[in-house]
């Protein structure tokens, strides 16, 4: 793996690279060492999937803080049962992280098993 900074690690991409990042510690010390390896055609697509996932959720959370920020009297809204939207929109938020996440598993690609010869 060669070491690389975070400008080349951002300017020359993530997927199908193998790399390695210093992050150097206050007065030299030898700080944070990250390491990776996405070599693996799998690895990459897993990779992308999440990466896709985590925008999508992060639109959804972005509109929630948005409307939080700009819009409150939207929020103190009472839709269900006395509930406002606020609170309904963050279950909503946990459940949905939840329902990524167990969508992520199923699709994810694991490594095909090494077939053993001979046997």
């Amino acid at each position: 793996m060669k070491p690389c900074n975070v400008y080349e690690l951002i300017k020359g991409g993530l997927f199908g690279q193998r790399f390695r990042m210093r992050v150097g510690g206050i007065f030299g010390h030898s700080g944070l060492t990250i390491m990776s390896d996405l070599g693996s055609v799998n690895d990459q697509s897993n990779a992308r999937l999440g990466l896709l996932l985590f925008v999508f959720y992060l639109l959804i959370y972005a509109a929630f803080m948005g409307l939080n920020a700009f819009y409150p009297q939207v929020m103190r809204s009472t839709p269900f049962g006395g509930v406002n939207l606020a609170v309904l929109y963050g279950f909503g938020l946990i459940i949905g992280a939840v329902l990524l996440a167990l969508i992520y598993m199923v699709i994810c690609k694991s490594e095909p098993e090494p077939r053993s010869e001979g046997k």
